[in-house]
């Protein structure tokens, strides 16, 4: 008997850390997923897993010039493809060296800065218009979901740029959650604080005794949630997954009152 999902998502970014991991959770949960991510990144992807017959299954698509593609040796031009609810997980493309307290006004953190926009902000934007411009029957995606970062609102190591757009990223939401309702599309933001990788090693990411970091089962449930009843009076303002980290001030972050506060935010 074929598989009867409960909705299709397309997923941009979907090959990045958060993306893969909730790629796999949302699969696992019966939805259908369609990963989304730039050509060069889907070119990386697919030499690494050469060996792996299980990451096989996974045929990224990417979008250039104003055009969807199939991935692959053969990759070709596709029609537009439709999907219940667009997930946008685009991390900001960072220029490692350009973290505080490096100058922020030098001219590498503002073409930094422009990078980061393009592949975050425009490109996503240029997709989603394209997907409801080409909707069949009048029947675009029930809903836009945009995960940034808590950095919209707090200031960490992160670069300028990095700062910049996720609070772009939380505007374009707000903006869109009442621009687009006329369309019966509902808008949503994420903003998500320190994530607890399950298993991950990276140095700085493991998560706190005393404010845990939010897990990627908290973010599938979450996005369970939205887009299986697709909830108007959650629709605009961000929700906020922090672990409580975003309630401390400074001081208390720096003197460590409330117990192991040394982990980053993501």
């Amino acid at each position: 008997m074929k598989n009867q999902f409960k909705r299709s998502i397309l997923l941009i970014g979907g090959l990045g850390h958060l993306g893969r991991q909730l790629e796999l959770k949302l699969t696992l949960a019966n939805y259908s997923v369609t990963i989304l991510d730039r050509e060069a990144q889907i070119s990386g992807f697919l030499k690494t897993i050469k060996k792996n017959t299980d990451e096989n299954l996974i045929e990224p698509i990417f979008f250039k010039e104003g055009q969807f593609y199939s991935s692959g040796p053969f990759s070709k031009m596709i029609q537009v493809p439709q999907f219940d609810s667009v997930v946008i997980c685009v991390r900001s493309r960072d220029d490692k060296k350009n973290i505080l307290p490096l100058n922020p006004l030098s001219e590498e953190t503002i073409a930094a800065m422009e990078e980061n926009f393009r592949s975050t902000v425009i490109e996503p934007l240029e997709i989603i218009e394209k997907i409801i411009s080409s909707a069949e029957n009048n029947s675009p995606p029930k809903s836009l979901i945009f995960i940034h970062s808590s950095n919209a609102n707090q200031i960490s190591h992160q670069s300028l740029g990095y700062h910049v757009v996720n609070s772009a990223i939380q505007n374009l939401a707000q903006y869109l959650s009442v621009s687009l309702r006329k369309e019966r599309i509902t808008t949503y933001a994420i903003e998500l604080g320190v994530i607890d990788f399950e298993k991950d090693s990276h140095a700085g990411m493991q998560s706190s005794k005393a404010f845990p970091g939010v897990t990627i089962n908290e973010i599938s449930e979450v996005l369970d949630l939205i887009i299986g009843s697709n909830p108007l009076s959650l629709s605009g303002k961000s929700i906020t997954m922090t672990g409580g980290r975003s309630l401390l001030d400074a001081t208390a972050v720096a003197e460590q009152v409330f117990g192991d506060l040394k982990v980053r935010p993501i």
